[in-house]
């Protein structure tokens, strides 16, 4: 299983950025009007994960990996279990980058998303074989 995450498929790798560069648009943007609206940056976050997480399962799923099983509930269980292992570190990224380090959680949230992006290639990856 693990032995084909060395092979790199570039098709998928160029979609998984196009689908991953939307994802980031909306999320952040998300982010953004929320965090200008409430300043509760984790909040922010998470609701703007969750409206990514949407997007990113129907264009991941259909487009990137092309993934045609009809078992769509397990697919669903698998593919929130790599997102919320991905928001935990996102949500951790976040804090120590705000609290610790003091960077501003606009900068901070662009980092986490950076951190979260790895995760879910190789996540997706596996799901969608």
């Amino acid at each position: 299983m693990f032995a084909k995450l060395n092979q790199i498929d570039f098709t998928k790798l160029f979609r998984f950025l196009i689908v991953g560069i939307g994802n980031t648009g909306i999320s952040y943007a998300t982010f953004s009007i929320l965090f200008y609206l409430s300043d509760a940056y984790m909040l922010s976050s998470v609701i703007a994960y969750i409206v990514a997480v949407i997007n990113s399962f129907v264009f991941n799923k259909n487009w990137v990996f092309k993934h045609n099983d009809t078992t769509d509930i397990k697919l669903l269980l698998l593919f929130l279990t790599v997102n919320i292992v991905s928001l935990l570190a996102n949500l951790f990224t976040l804090y120590i980058a705000v609290e610790l380090f003091h960077i501003s959680p606009y900068l901070a949230q662009i980092l986490a998303t950076i951190v979260v992006m790895q995760i879910n290639f190789i996540g997706y990856k596996l799901i969608f074989r």
